[in-house]
């Protein structure tokens, strides 16, 4: 039931967080001028970028088939080939239990460069706080902030609501 969804970074989760989330509108926060740019060049993001703004509902995706490894082991000692991998999406068919209507839904990508969190608003205490919980003062007197439960600002000072917020900043290359 989500309508505006945060995401924020610019690594490999959040491309494919991007890509698959086609029923809601995303805002997607990244501090570089290019997407993807742990892994791509400015020229090769420029490439694949059409791709994400081409968005489509889940029912009209294009189906994949999961072929599972014949490499991964488990044992006590060992396990390999642990991670999520590149087709999480179609061995989970989490998306396909969303209901019809929400999969039938076409958000927007709005992607915001150059810009990282700066502080949220909490609705419950009405405050805003910096991402180490001190309290803010955010000029926030043009924004209904009661049309979503939280919002961010950058540190360009623009302020967005969204239903909830996915970080998919945490991981080095």
């Amino acid at each position: 039931s989500a309508r505006n969804i945060i995401i924020l970074g610019n690594g490999g989760i959040a491309l494919e967080l991007a890509h698959l989330l086609t029923f809601c509108n995303i805002d997607w926060i990244i501090k570089d001028n290019y997407i993807g740019s742990a892994f791509f060049d400015a020229t090769s993001s420029d490439f694949i970028k059409p791709l994400l703004n081409h968005r489509i509902t889940l029912n009209n995706n294009i189906q994949r088939e999961y072929k599972p490894s014949t490499n991964a082991t488990i044992n006590s000692n060992h396990l390999s080939n642990a991670s999520l991998g590149p087709n999480w999406d179609v061995k989970s068919d989490l998306l396909n239990q969303l209901p019809e209507e929400i999969r039938n839904n076409n958000g927007y990508l709005h992607i915001h460069y150059n810009q990282q969190l700066n502080g949220y608003y909490d609705s419950k205490s009405c405050k805003w706080f910096d991402s180490n919980h001190n309290i803010i003062e955010v000029n926030d007197n043009t924004i209904d902030l009661s049309m979503y439960p939280i919002y961010i600002i950058t540190d360009t000072n623009n302020i967005i609501g969204a239903d909830f917020i996915i970080s998919a900043t945490g991981v080095i290359p």
